[in-house]
């Protein structure tokens, strides 16, 4: 009997980790596939192949950082066990999902901060406390 369920065990594990692969290259076919696209927007200038090149040699960093986070992460792993490299994984992952966001929220605010509010407080400002006691302008005009 236990070698029945042992079985399945095996059998569902092999399906997550197949599952997980599938997902991990299907997001780098996208990448590949929309790799012109991603060029244009995020590494714009006037050389549509030297766009389509950078675009790639991102797409190639992925693939090249996962021999080396191997190497590096197994090290660990074997030395502290699979429950710690998991953690540290994660933990990688976070921060620099953190990174990121904290990035893309830094130039929105600072964005929105020059664009929307500065521009109305700095009037304001400037015109109230451009009077001097008696009601006349001094100083800063606009």
């Amino acid at each position: 009997m236990s070698s029945s369920s042992e079985h399945k065990s095996k059998i569902w594990a092999v399906i997550r980790v197949s599952s997980g692969n599938f997902l991990e290259m299907y997001d780098f076919m996208v990448f590949g596939y929309y790799a012109a696209a991603i060029g244009r927007a995020f590494f714009p200038s006037g050389n549509a192949f030297a766009s389509l090149m950078l675009s790639l040699m991102t797409f190639g960093a992925g693939f090249l950082m996962r021999p080396v986070g191997a190497l590096v992460l197994g090290a660990y792993t074997d030395k502290h066990g699979r429950r710690a490299g998991l953690l540290l994984t994660l933990s990688l992952m976070s921060v620099v999902g953190w990174n990121f966001f904290h990035r893309v929220y830094a130039r929105v605010r600072h964005d929105w901060f020059v664009g929307s509010i500065a521009g109305p407080v700095w009037t304001t400002a400037t015109r109230i406390f451009s009077r001097d006691g008696t009601g006349r302008r001094v100083g800063l005009f606009i």
